[in-house]
């Protein structure tokens, strides 16, 4: 199969026969709190950005949670939920049921903190965030600690063909472009407009847990880990 730069990810190689059901009803909660909050709805001043989003100016604890469930549009939206159900399925199986919502929940919680506090400290326009991505990011960060060999499969962008490239390309990719915009964005270079460091602090949640549940014994370790790979590298 073909490396595509683009790729709208299906699913990875260490996705296991038992059938989610954290995810799905993830999915369907994000989807019916987007159709709820729309503009015109009866609900949009109780469910819309406004009042679920998180920021720094009138902050909330809850909006750390909720916040994860709404969504700015239709793009948006799908974007965040391919990735869930790519990475969330592998996951639910490895950390169960429980395990699993606990770091959605709590990777997105984070990721809502280091976009709104480090954001503040570096002096951001605050305009709020919303979405899924924060979440998403600390699943990433997770399958990259407890399966960094896998594979992530999906559809290629703009070839629409079916294509897979390797969990360490996707993150480094999506680090690096990350990176680059949250140094634009603070350097006035420009304003994205997009949670960079909620990215990025999902990201680390994620793989610092992942990390911590291996070292600790929680979580069974085998010889295709991140912890594995970084004691072959230290023996070279």
């Amino acid at each position: 199969m073909m490396r595509p730069m683009f790729l709208i990810p299906t699913g990875t190689d260490r996705d296991d026969a038992r059938k989610p059901i954290v995810v799905p009803l993830l999915v369907f909660a994000c989807v019916a709190m987007y159709l709820a909050g729309r503009p015109g709805s009866p609900f949009e001043e109780l469910l819309g950005p406004k009042h679920l989003g998180v920021a720094y100016e009138e902050f909330h604890w809850w909006q750390t949670i909720t916040y994860q469930f709404v969504h700015a549009g239709w793009i948006h939206l799908i974007s965040n939920m391919f990735f869930l159900a790519a990475f969330g399925i592998v996951l639910e199986g490895r950390l169960g049921r429980l395990g699993f919502l606990a770091l959605y929940l709590a990777g997105g919680a984070f990721a809502a903190l280091a976009q709104v506090w480090i954001g503040h400290w570096l002096g951001y326009k605050d305009d709020g965030s919303i979405g899924a991505s924060g979440s998403v990011s600390a699943l990433m960060g997770a399958v990259f600690a407890l399966h960094p060999r896998a594979n992530v499969r999906g559809i290629a962008i703009p070839q629409f063909v079916r294509a897979q490239v390797s969990v360490q390309w996707m993150i480094g990719f999506a680090l690096a472009l990350d990176i680059a915009r949250t140094i634009l964005d603070w350097s006035g270079g420009g304003h994205s407009g997009i949670a960079t460091l909620a990215h990025l602090g999902g990201l680390l949640f994620g793989f610092g847990v992942g990390v911590g549940l291996m070292a600790t014994g929680i979580l069974k370790r085998n010889d295709f880990d991140a912890l594995y790979l970084f004691k072959q590298w230290r023996r070279r």
